[in-house]
């Protein structure tokens, strides 16, 4: 157990290659990885509301929020590439790796195809290129951690942006605290549609996981036991990620003794050495 400890770090790139007897393609078991088949799994509502608005037919801006690993993020993503075949003009920015609203606006005029230097330029620049490349086309911009920026500027992005006439915003946070507690003027401007992410159910959760699994495991090397206690601590721990987590360190645990497939011994073992309690 002790060697496990010490190469537990390692579980993303060495379960991984073709000397793997567990896994042909565990890039589907990474966090931001896209579903195998595109749609996301058990969010159809949510994915229903996203694409009415990304699609122009309600005019609303979403602020979807809900905690870390359940699907915020894939379901946004995957409701701009519907409308990206559409023709509407989408993009996405995670105000998490921006960090500023310089750098975030940057990446936004960006995406409509306009060259930006790193520096250089005021944000009242950036803002007349965003508004001169938009013109009359219709704009769907989606950011994530979005309440990195709500306490940055005097008018923050996404106030900004609501007032554009052409553009739909997506704003996606962990807590709808986060626009609640903005003033009333910017509240009443957004007009924010709270999309509540809920924890996966069990069944919801063992579907995903089986999806996962087929696109990213040899066959017959998980059982379906396997697949129960993995389903049940991504609905313990409201994170779908914990689960693949799990199953990566799982692998590991078994490979390391010189079995092909995975136990539920080994998911005990990957939730004790990850302080996962079910």
């Amino acid at each position: 157990m002790d060697s496990i400890k010490k190469d537990s770090h390692e579980t993303l790139s060495t379960t991984e290659g073709s000397d793997s007897k567990i896994f042909k393609d565990s890039t589907y078991l990474q966090p931001l990885s896209p579903p195998p088949e595109g749609k996301p799994i058990g969010r159809e509502g949510e994915i229903s509301l996203l694409l009415d608005i990304v699609k122009g037919k309600w005019k609303r801006n979403p602020f979807v929020f809900g905690k870390p690993g359940t699907g915020k993020t894939l379901c946004v993503k995957y409701a701009l590439e519907e409308a990206r075949k559409n023709g509407v003009n989408c993009i996405y920015v995670n105000a998490g790796k921006t960090r500023t609203p310089y750098y975030t606006m940057v990446e936004i005029v960006r995406g409509l195809g306009v060259s930006v230097p790193y520096s250089g330029w005021q944000m009242a620049r950036l803002k007349q290129e965003f508004e001169w490349a938009t013109g009359p086309r219709q704009i769907v911009v989606a950011i994530d951690e979005v309440d990195i920026l709500f306490e940055k500027e005097k008018e923050p992005i996404p106030y900004y942006m609501s007032r554009q006439p052409n553009v739909t915003l997506i704003m996606i946070a962990n807590k709808y605290g986060n626009v609640a507690q903005l003033p009333h003027r910017v509240i009443s401007t957004l007009q924010p549609v709270p999309l509540h992410f809920d924890a996966y159910s069990v069944e919801d959760a063992k579907a995903i996981i089986k999806n996962r699994i087929v696109a990213a495991c040899h066959p017959n090397v998980v059982s379906e036991e396997v697949i129960e206690r993995l389903a049940s601590a991504a609905n313990v721990t409201h994170d779908m990620r914990i689960a693949y987590n799990i199953l990566l360190l799982a692998a590991r645990i078994a490979e390391n003794s010189g079995r092909s497939k995975i136990e539920t011994t080994d998911v005990d073992a990957a939730l004790h050495l990850l302080l996962v309690s079910l």
